[in-house]
């Protein structure tokens, strides 16, 4: 089936290449500090590759299947010997996403692209629709009805809740319910789903974007890939990736 992206606002691209000295096997004595850092390998990570990452002293945080890639805090002093290793293609910072500025009046918006002319015969009934944000209110009035379900990825739970405003806000304009309540979104009647990747500040980070896009893909974990709209609000926040050893050019 085709997948369909809706993207909102600016996706900052960065290269990344990583600065570090000569390549160190690891020991009992590395230094204790931990930084997060996403690991690419050849292929499809298993049991083998985790074991590698955890011989290193890290702690896996998630083991991808849409990308060769394992999310986990490891030992700045171990990366140079991650990165020696021969089925190891990279070892990134774990990098900042934040939340964008929304608009202020989303009747404003949804007029603008001209929702309502087509409101008479379409309403996007039953079109799911990831929002990948701070969570969502989902006892809004003007949302409840559409909510059906998500994953909080920065509490490592199932509520999603947002406790930011933005993810909220960003729902609204998408699938605000046509109820005579306060507003009415592009898709009133489309089914949301709310994947919370940034926290009460707007701030997230990309293992958990990677993660939730995969959630995405396979919300039962059974294989099943349905099709879903992707409203993507977020872009990349810089600070903190020189903390762990990388350029930014």
């Amino acid at each position: 089936m085709t997948r369909k992206v809706l993207a909102c606002g600016m996706l900052v691209v960065l290269t990344v290449v990583l600065a570090f000295g000569a390549t160190t096997a690891p020991t009992a004595s590395m230094a204790a500090e931990k930084v997060r850092v996403l690991i690419g390998f050849k292929k499809i990570p298993g049991p083998a590759e985790q074991v590698l990452v955890r011989r290193f002293g890290g702690e896996i945080r998630y083991t991808y299947k849409i990308v060769p890639t394992i999310a986990a805090t490891v030992p700045d002093a171990a990366i140079p010997g991650l990165r020696a290793s021969s089925n190891v293609t990279h070892v990134h910072s774990d990098g900042r996403v934040w939340a964008l500025d929304a608009e202020l009046d989303n009747s404003w918006g949804v007029k603008r692209v001209g929702a309502g002319i087509v409101h008479g015969y379409n309403k996007g009934t039953g079109v799911k629709v990831v929002i990948m944000d701070t969570g969502l209110d989902y006892t809004h009035p003007d949302l409840d009805a559409n909510y059906k379900g998500g994953y909080d990825f920065v509490n490592s739970d199932t509520d999603p809740m947002d406790d930011n405003g933005h993810g909220t806000h960003v729902a609204g304009i998408v699938a605000a319910e046509d109820n005579e309540v306060g507003v009415v979104g592009v898709a009133p009647e489309a089914h949301l789903y709310a994947l919370k990747v940034l926290d009460a500040t707007g701030v997230g980070y990309w293992s958990d974007v990677i993660a939730a896009l995969e959630w995405s893909m396979d919300p039962n974990g059974d294989g099943d890939r349905s099709e879903l709209e992707f409203y993507w609000s977020r872009r990349q926040e810089t600070r903190g990736i020189p903390e762990v050893g990388v350029t930014i050019s």
